[in-house]
């Protein structure tokens, strides 16, 4: 995982992925896998990555 990603507790920000895999629960990367929309992902990218850039900038 990228980064500051790994400190960051996925089971509390997606709290469904205890249930999957029969209630055992998945990792975060399988459950992107299986569950997550890419197009969306595209979609949201593209407005956080802007964001991002301005935030960085000091753009408001």
């Amino acid at each position: 995982m990228p980064g500051s990603a790994k400190n960051v507790d996925f089971g509390k920000l997606i709290p469904e992925m205890k249930y999957w895999n029969n209630r055992k629960g998945i990792d975060v990367d399988s459950w992107i896998g299986c569950a997550a929309n890419h197009k969306i992902l595209v979609g949201c990218a593209r407005i956080l990555s802007s964001a991002m850039v301005a935030f960085s900038w000091g753009i408001r």
